[in-house]
């Protein structure tokens, strides 16, 4: 087990916690979503590994797009770094290391959040989450 794997854990139990502060339907299924795609990859099978990846990709796209129209800036920062983030890994973008250092963005942004959690506190799960995977992302860079 990598701090991948410890981080993504920590970050679903801690949104497991807020769990019962989400009010839309809709938002408990993104984050179930979230869950259950981060949960795939311990079956070590390549199939549910790449359905698990192509989950995250596609409630982080929700979960953006919710945010838009709800027009909640610190949420669209958080969400669209995660989106961007599978998106350019999807993609093969170059410049890996240099995306990997700008979720610290996103990571402050959510500090932020927390300061004002009464207003997050119906989607301080998902964010909890996502920020857990930017973290886990941060801490992924390659020194060479």
């Amino acid at each position: 087990m990598n701090h991948w794997n410890i981080i993504l854990g920590l970050g679903t139990i801690l949104g497991l916690y807020f769990f019962r502060k989400i009010k839309p339907t809709y938002l408990k299924v993104i984050f179930i979503g979230f869950s259950i795609s981060f949960a795939l990859p311990y079956f070590e099978k390549q199939e549910i590994t790449n359905i698990g990846y192509f989950g995250f990709g596609f409630f982080s796209l929700l979960y953006l797009i919710h945010c838009i129209i709800k027009k909640s800036i610190l949420n669209i920062i958080i969400s669209l770094f995660a989106f961007f983030s599978f998106f350019s890994m999807y993609m093969g973008f170059p410049f890996a290391n240099e995306r990997k250092l700008m979720m610290i963005i996103p990571i402050i942004t959510y500090f932020i959040t927390l300061k004002k959690i009464r207003q997050y506190e119906n989607e301080i799960s998902i964010l909890t989450i996502l920020t857990s995977y930017e973290l886990a992302e941060l801490m992924n860079i390659q020194f060479e």
